[in-house]
């Protein structure tokens, strides 16, 4: 079994505790690190070698994060978590944005599994 490698940055303690919970009941899905909001991002994706990245939205700014930001670390996936973790989207590195509304557990976990979709 291909175990997915995740790294979760800036993320609120509440989110991130959340988050991994969600991936340690997974066996395919495996932390790898974590990334303070401060933290060096492309440093960190070099180091974990990382396929998902997971990533905490400003409140209210909606998904407003650059791709050229986000994939300058080369991840295949970032998962942006937004509004206090009731939304987000999944950007892959086509660059490519699919909103994922409402977040549940299993929506989550399934878009860190997903393959790349048209």
């Amino acid at each position: 079994m291909k175990r997915t490698r995740i790294v979760l940055a800036g993320m609120s303690r509440m989110m991130r505790e959340i988050t991994e919970t969600i991936i340690a009941s997974h066996p395919d899905l495996y932390l790898v690190g974590r990334v303070p909001a401060d933290g060096n991002l492309r440093a960190a994706m070099r180091r974990y070698r990382a396929d998902v990245l997971i990533i905490m939205e400003p409140d209210g700014n909606g998904f407003s994060i650059s791709a050229d930001r986000m994939f300058w670390c080369r991840p295949s996936k970032v998962l942006a978590i937004a509004e206090g973790g009731r939304k987000g989207a999944l950007y892959v590195l086509r660059p490519h944005a699919t909103a994922l509304g409402e977040l549940s557990v299993d929506k989550l976990v399934d878009a860190m599994r997903s393959e790349e979709k048209a």
